[in-house]
């Protein structure tokens, strides 16, 4: 399959970053970079004024060969540097950490930087030009990468954030810092969502798996399955997943041995909604490196939780109140 990143030429390098701290080493980078004979995109330079600014910059990234991220405390904080990030991964748009000090010693680094070599251009630290260097050749001609999916669906304009569930589920998810999985490299985890029908169950699958932390996390991928009460058609939905991983369409027959191949090396987050019978799940459980986030009104598919099932009842008043709301002209 042709690779789909081929399709539009792409020629300029995206620069992300945070005002508060990283305008001044963005300004230094950018001159650098177009020194090097490099056309840029950056926000201050490149959007049109009197336009809404968010789909400018994630169309930018859509259409930019690379990615380069200027690190820095606050760009690591930075609610819109991180969704660039993430954003650059799910269309497959090479991202390249760039610091100009040594952001290791400075401050706890998320998950997804600890796992990519970051260019630091300091005097102080050995190989830096060689680094800078590879860098300009690998923005000349980036390789390819594969996308990072996220099979979950865009939340309802009606959404009203269940903080305290959210919360609660993102503890059984991630760790103390909210920055690694609670997997480990050997074994698997499952946290499950336990309640009727029509409290909610899918819509706070959803927000999980659109979550930022989360996404920063599971560097592999969110990846999620509506199952349903008869498990009708479960081949399909298992092929939707390594659709999604692998960027080729149709089916194999054996989805199951395809997924245990494709899901290994990286961390990912399995998203199994309305789960009746456990034989239906049983399959793609268990999985190293996998966290599995299952919602069930059966108490025999909660007890799959590593920990204990999270309840999930009707909303508190305030709660429903803010949905009404929502729905008022």
């Amino acid at each position: 399959m042709s690779n789909p990143r081929a399709e539009t030429k792409k020629s300029k390098v995206f620069i992300s970053y945070a005002r508060k701290d990283g305008f001044a080493p963005s300004q230094v980078l950018r001159q650098r970079l177009e020194r090097e004979g490099l056309e840029i995109w950056q926000d201050l330079i490149a959007m049109n004024i009197g336009e809404n600014w968010h789909p400018q910059i994630f169309a930018a990234i859509e259409q930019a060969s690379a990615l380069v991220i200027v690190l820095t405390p606050e760009a690591l904080r930075s609610p819109m540097v991180r969704q660039e990030w993430i954003h650059a991964r799910r269309v497959g748009t090479p991202v390249f950490p760039v610091a100009f000090s040594d952001l290791y010693k400075e401050t706890d680094v998320p998950h997804w930087l600890s796992k990519v070599d970051a260019v630091i251009l300091s005097e102080g630290v050995v190989g830096s030009e060689v680094k800078w260097q590879t860098l300009i050749t690998q923005l000349r001609d980036p390789k390819p990468v594969r996308r990072v999916p996220n099979m979950v669906a865009p939340l309802p304009d009606e959404y009203v954030e269940r903080r305290s569930l959210h919360a609660q589920a993102l503890a059984a998810l991630l760790d103390e810092t909210r920055a690694n999985p609670r997997h480990s490299q050997t074994s698997s985890h499952v946290v499950t969502l336990l309640g009727e029908g029509g409290f909610g169950k899918t819509t706070l699958l959803q927000a999980l798996g659109l979550d930022i932390d989360i996404n920063e996390t599971f560097t592999g991928g969110v990846l999620f399955a509506t199952i349903g009460e008869s498990g009708a058609q479960l081949s399909d939905k298992w092929n939707a997943m390594l659709c999604a991983l692998t960027g080729q369409e149709g089916s194999v027959s054996d989805p199951i041995a395809q997924l245990k191949l494709k899901l290994q090396g990286d961390d990912f987050l399995i998203i199994l909604d309305d789960v009746w019978e456990r034989a239906h799940i049983e399959p793609i459980l268990r999985l190293p490196r996998c966290t599995y986030l299952i919602s069930t009104r059966e108490e025999s598919v909660a007890a799959l939780a590593t920990e204990q099932p999270i309840s999930v009842a009707e909303m508190t008043p305030e709660e429903a109140r803010e949905v009404l709301i929502r729905y008022i002209p």
